[in-house]
C-alpha cells in the first residue's frame, strides 16, 4: 500500500496470501479494506530502518486504540451518573485481553475500535431518546467499520439494528430522520463489499493458497466435530497470551456466566415491554448479538474449510466490537446486588477475571509470544 496505495486494489495481482516468489520476495497478506494501510503507507520512508518505522506505526496504532478508549469511557460516564456505575464499566471494558495486543500491533483491528466506540455512543443517545446526533454517529461508526472489517461491520449493524427494533418494540418510536440519516450514511459501508462482489464474486477476497491445507493433510471432521473444534479455537484464543491455561478457561466460563446472568436479568424486562431503561436496551441487543455474530462466524469458518482447509478462523479478537455492550451488561448485573459490601466483592471478582488473562500475565511467561 505504501508504494501502490488504492481503495480498490486487485488482490490477486498484489499477490496478496500468495507464497513468497521472485516477484514478490516477501509474504504478503491483505484482504481487508485498504484506507488503514493506505493511510499507514503514506508514512513508510525508505530511508528509515525497518525497526525504527515499525516503532513509529506501533505508537500511532496505540494512540488510535487510545482515543477509541477514550470514545467509550465517555460514553459510558454518560450513561452511568454515579461512580460505582462508572468504575465498574470503565474497569470492565478496559480489560478486554485482546485489546493491548491489538493496540500494539499494527492492525486495522485499531481503527475497528474507533468504529465500535462512535456506534456505542450513537446506540446510547438513540434508546435514550437524545437522537439529535444518533443517527449521524451510528451511521458514521458502521461506514467507518465496514471500510476496515467486515466483521465489524456485521457484528455492530446487528447490535444497531437489534437496538432500534427493542425500541420499536417496546414502543418507543425512533424518529425517521435518524433512521434515514443513520441508514443512508451505513450504506457507505457496504461499498468495499459490493466491490470485492464484482471483482470476485466473493464478498470477502480470499486466496486459493493463504491457510490452504492440502486435501491428503485436512482432517475428516463432520460438521459437529468442526463445531466442537471451532468454539474451542476460540475459547483458546481468549487471553492476551495464548493458548489459554486451565484458570484462564475457567476465567472465560466465568465472564459468559456473567453475560447470562445479564442476559436473565435484561432480556425479560426488554422483551415483555415493562418499558426498561434505555441502557437495557442497549445491552440486550448486544447480548443477543453474541450468539448471533457466533453463529455468522460459525458458518464462514465452516464454509472456509470445506473450501481449503482452513482451521484458522476462530479468533477472539474479532469480537471486541460487543465488548462494550458486554461491559454494560456486566455494570447493569453488579447493580442489581444490594449489599454495599456484596456490590465491592463482585466488583472485585469481575475485575480478577478479567486480569487473569491480561498482558500482565505475560510478565510470568516469558517463553510464551503474543498471537491474537
Amino acid at each position: 500500500m505504501a508504494a501502490n496505495p488504492e481503495f480498490f486494489p486487485d488482490y490477486a495481482s498484489l499477490g496478496s496470501g500468495l507464497p513468497p516468489s521472485a516477484a514478490a520476495p516477501e509474504p504478503n497478506y491483505l484482504n481487508h479494506p485498504t484506507p488503514y494501510y493506505v493511510a499507514l503507507g503514506q508514512l513508510w520512508d525508505d530511508g528509515v530502518s525497518v525497526e525504527g518505522q515499525m516503532l513509529k506505526l506501533r505508537l500511532i496504532n496505540v494512540a488510535v486504540a487510545s482515543f477509541a478508549i477514550i470514545i467509550m469511557l465517555a460514553a459510558g460516564a454518560m450513561a452511568f451518573p454515579d461512580l460505582s456505575g462508572r468504575a465498574v464499566f470503565s474497569s470492565v471494558l478496559v480489560l478486554f485481553p485482546k485489546t493491548p495486543g491489538m493496540a500494539g500491533f499494527v492492525n486495522n483491528d485499531s481503527l475497528v475500535l474507533v468504529a465500535t466506540g462512535i456506534v456505542f455512543a450513537g446506540l446510547l443517545r438513540l434508546a435514550d431518546q437524545r437522537d439529535t446526533r444518533a443517527g449521524l454517529l451510528v451511521g458514521a461508526g458502521l461506514a467507518l467499520a465496514g471500510w476496515t472489517k467486515l466483521t465489524a461491520l456485521v457484528m455492530l449493524g446487528t447490535a444497531a439494528l437489534l437496538v432500534v427494533l427493542l425500541v420499536a418494540l417496546n414502543g418507543r418510536a425512533v424518529a425517521r430522520r435518524t433512521l434515514l440519516t443513520g441508514a443512508s450514511i451505513a450504506a457507505i459501508g457496504a461499498i468495499p463489499t459490493f466491490a470485492n462482489l464484482l471483482s470476485s464474486g466473493k464478498i470477502i477476497w480470499s486466496s486459493p493458497t493463504h491457510n490452504a491445507v492440502p486435501e491428503a493433510l485436512r482432517p475428516d471432521l463432520s460438521a459437529g466435530e468442526f463445531l466442537l473444534h471451532f468454539l474451542q479455537n476460540l475459547a483458546l484464543k481468549w487471553p492476551a497470551f495464548e493458548p489459554a491455561a486451565p484458570i484462564q478457561l475457567a476465567c472465560l466460563a466465568a465472564v459468559l456466566l456473567i453475560c447470562l446472568a445479564g442476559a436473565f436479568f435484561i432480556l425479560p424486562t426488554v422483551l415483555r415491554r415493562e418499558q426498561p431503561e434505555p441502557l437495557a436496551l442497549v445491552a440486550g441487543a448486544f447480548l443477543l448479538a453474541l450468539p448471533i455474530s457466533i453463529g455468522i462466524h460459525t458458518i464462514y469458518g465452516w464454509s472456509a474449510f470445506l473450501a481449503i482447509g482452513d482451521l484458522t478462523s476462530a479468533q477472539m479478537r474479532y469480537y471486541a466490537p460487543l465488548w462494550p455492550g458486554i461491559a454494560l451488561a456486566m455494570t447493569l448485573v453488579h447493580r442489581q446486588i444490594v449489599s454495599p459490601r456484596h456490590k465491592v466483592i463482585a466488583a472485585l471478582l469481575m475485575g480478577e477475571l478479567l486480569l487473569v488473562c491480561s498482558p500482565f500475565t505475560g510478565m510470568f511467561q516469558a517463553e510464551q509470544l503474543p498471537s491474537i
